[in-house]
């Protein structure tokens, strides 16, 4: 695909490494407060390998987040998810989070939190643009704190584009 994008449209472009404000993850004062995976309390499937069968329907596939939304609590649920994958799926605020916390192994996390209220056409975003209600939330339940920091970040820089060739 690349190929063909650099052939019909010239394009040209780089990958950059770039100090961006991130969060860094570490463990809280007290202690992790992680659940271990329980045995047989997800299907773990290769992304890469496309001959694997499917999971069944409704099972939990290890390392694949989901999200619940009721009137009164929103979900987040992961099983079977290293904290260095679990870092890469958060993003409060808008940021990256960074894991140095150290930690191995796999968990299962589940996390229940009250969702923001329906904004108003004056609202320009959620009710908590920076996440921290969500980011108190995993120091009390999970024993992780997230502090502001600066850290690399990948960045796929466009040097050059055009209109595409004839056939």
């Amino acid at each position: 695909m690349q190929a063909l994008l650099e052939d019909r449209f010239q394009l040209r472009q780089h990958r950059e490494t770039r100090e961006v404000p991130v969060y860094i993850m570490t463990v809280a004062r007290g202690g992790p407060k992680l659940p271990p995976t329980k045995e047989g309390s997800c299907i773990h499937v290769d992304p890469s390998d496309l001959s694997q069968a499917e999971p069944p329907l409704g099972a939990r596939v290890c390392a694949f987040s989901t999200r619940a939304r009721t009137e009164t609590i929103d979900a987040i649920e992961v099983f079977g998810v290293t904290i260095e994958v679990f870092a890469k799926l958060l993003h409060p605020g808008g940021r990256p989070v960074v894991n140095q916390t150290g930690l191995t192994g796999a968990y299962d996390i589940h996390l229940d939190q009250a969702p923001d209220p329906p904004s108003s056409p004056s609202d320009s975003g959620a009710s908590d643009p920076s996440g921290l209600s969500f980011i108190a939330q995993l120091r009390s339940e999970l024993g992780l704190q997230l502090t502001p920091g600066k850290g690399p970040r990948e960045f796929l820089v466009i040097d050059r584009i055009a209109r595409p060739s004839s056939n």
